[in-house]
């Protein structure tokens, strides 16, 4: 049972985490809510790495990986 438990709480440690830091990107899209274009400092703050797929015929697959947030294609 103890087993189960300590499952238990580090899933929810995980989950507090999560919202923290969905609740921290928010806060850092919002300081560029009325932004024109994309800068340099925006991107360093809200933007990990991006990745560019193989040339698929006339699609690729671009992936976004934001702070925080992890991946979107």
């Amino acid at each position: 049972m103890t087993e189960r438990v300590i499952e238990l709480k580090v899933l929810l440690e995980r989950q507090n985490q999560d919202e923290c830091d969905v609740d921290e990107f928010i806060r850092r899209v919002k300081q560029y809510a009325d932004s024109t274009e994309l800068t340099r400092a925006m991107t360093l703050e809200l933007i990990e790495r991006i990745t560019i797929g193989e040339r698929d015929v006339e699609e690729r697959m671009i992936h976004i990986y934001y702070k925080l947030l992890g991946e979107t294609a």
